[in-house]
Parts: structure tokens; C-alpha cells; sequence
């Protein structure tokens, strides 16, 4: 799954939302994911990381998909 399958704006809000409230330090330690370095996700003026936040997206849509780690 890509970008291109999220098709919730709900979705990424509640990702947004999430990362808000948990702070980015502990929501990129939560998920496993790196700080981003070049692409990023604009809303209401703050920055978030834009795979972080897809993929946390992903979560939101789809809940009923799991990793294969």
C-alpha cells in the first residue's frame, strides 16, 4: 500500500491528531519511524513527517490490515 490508497481526509487528520497529542519524539519512537528529512506534511502552519503520517493514516483506514514483521 501506497499514498495513493489513502483516501480519508478523516484518516490523516486523526493521525495528525494523534501525533499532537503524543508529541513527535514519542509518536516516531511509537511506530518505528525515522524524522523526516525532506518531504513533509503542512497543516495549519505546523510540519509533520509525511511517511510517518501516512502510515499512520494507513492504521486509521484500515484497521483491520496488520504488519507481517
Amino acid at each position: 500500500m501506497g499514498f495513493a490508497d489513502i483516501s480519508s481526509r478523516t484518516a490523516i487528520l486523526q493521525a495528525i491528531e494523534e501525533s499532537d497529542s503524543m508529541g513527535r519524539p514519542a509518536f516516531l519512537a511509537e511506530y518505528g519511524f525515522s524524522e523526516a528529512r525532506r518531504y513533509f506534511l503542512v497543516w495549519r502552519g505546523q510540519l509533520y513527517d509525511s511517511k510517518r503520517s501516512w502510515g499512520v493514516a494507513h492504521r486509521y483506514e484500515f484497521p483491520t490490515l496488520r504488519s507481517q514483521r
